[in-house]
Formats: C-alpha cells, structure tokens, sequence
C-alpha cells in the first residue's frame, strides 16, 4: 500500500508539474532574478565575469543558427497540430473534450510559440557582446525545452486516452455483431423449426 502511495504521489507531481501554468512562470520569474542577482554579482567578481563570458563564446554563429532553425521548425509543428485540431474532428478532439485538456493544450502550444518567436528575434537581434548573452540563450533554451516537455506529456496521455477509447469502441462493436448474428442464428433456428414439410 505504501509503495503503491508513493506512486500515486510521484505520480501526482509529475503530473502537476507538466499541465500547471504556475511553473513556467515561476520559472520565468527565476530567470529574470537570476539576471538581476548575476548582473550584479559579475560586476564585483572577476571569476563569475569570466564564467559569464565562456558562456557566451560557447554560443557562437553555428550554434545560434542551429538554435534559430530548431526554433522554427518547432512553431511550424506547434502550428501544424492546432491547425489540424482545429479544422477536423478526430478521436483526438474528442479526447481532448473528455478529458477537458483542450484548453490547457491549446495554451502550451500559443505559449510555445510565442517562446520560439521570443527566441528567434532574441538569437537575431541581441548583440552577443553583452555580459550575460549566454546566460539568456541557456535560459531561453531551458524554458523552451520545458515547454516542449510539457507538450509532448499532455499529448501522450491524450493519445492514450484516445486509444481507450478506441479500444473501447472496437469492444462495443465486436459486442453488437456478436449479438447481431447470435439473433439472426434463433430466427433462422426458429424458421426451421417452424417450417411446414411440403405436402406430397
């Protein structure tokens, strides 16, 4: 029983760590005390001040590149699910409305997409010459990576909820032609049994 609570528990926070907004915004909120506290500890600090700037070398053109196209294709993914959740309806949608998770799936991926967007014109625009450029991109990058997470949990336990319910639905069919032909079996017992012999 204990194991099995500790489970539900482990479980439970998982959860509650993959669909509640509240964490990315704490999150964000840390990312922004973080620079303020590093701003101002690397000005009195020469080896922080040189931690900050290895940082940054590590993100060079190549990288940034590679970051800006990761970026992208993920606003083209996000983009194409809401497009085709939004123009069809599928055993998804209908999942998505059982397990009330539409909105909160809608939300991750407005969200995701306006990080990547974020992301994009921070790579571009941002001049890697400041002090805490590399700090910015590692925390762009985590809160994206997060994001993406969080997405992919919801979307998994979606998709098996979808195949419950599909599974469940092939069982109910099976049911209804099993019942079906055992019917069509007693009338076609029933007609024979019934069935006057031709007269001589």
């Amino acid at each position: 029983m204990k194991q099995k609570n500790t489970r539900g528990k482990r479980q439970s926070i998982v959860e509650i760590f993959f669909t509640e907004k509240k964490f990315e915004l704490i999150y964000v909120l840390l990312i922004i005390v973080l620079f303020f506290v590093l701003l101002a500890i690397s000005k009195n600090n020469p080896q922080v001040n040189c931690r900050l700037k290895q940082l940054t070398s590590f993100f060079n053109a190549d990288r940034i590149g590679l970051l800006c196209g990761m970026y992208s294709t993920l606003i083209g993914i996000y983009l194409a699910i809401i497009t085709i959740i939004a123009t069809s309806f599928l055993g998804i949608t209908e999942s998505l409305l059982k397990l009330h998770k539409d909105r909160s799936l809608i939300y991750l991926m407005v969200w995701g997409i306006l990080e990547n967007v974020f992301a994009i014109c921070m790579c571009i625009l941002v001049p890697d010459t400041l002090l805490l450029y590399g700090y910015c991109m590692t925390a762009i990058f985590v809160l994206i990576l997060i994001s993406l997470l969080r997405f992919v949990f919801l979307l998994t336990r979606i998709f098996l909820a979808n195949m419950d319910s599909m599974a469940h639905a092939i069982d109910e069919k099976n049911r209804q032609e099993s019942d079906n032909k055992e019917f069509q079996d007693r009338i076609i017992d029933f007609i024979n049994k019934n069935q006057k012999p031709p007269s001589p």
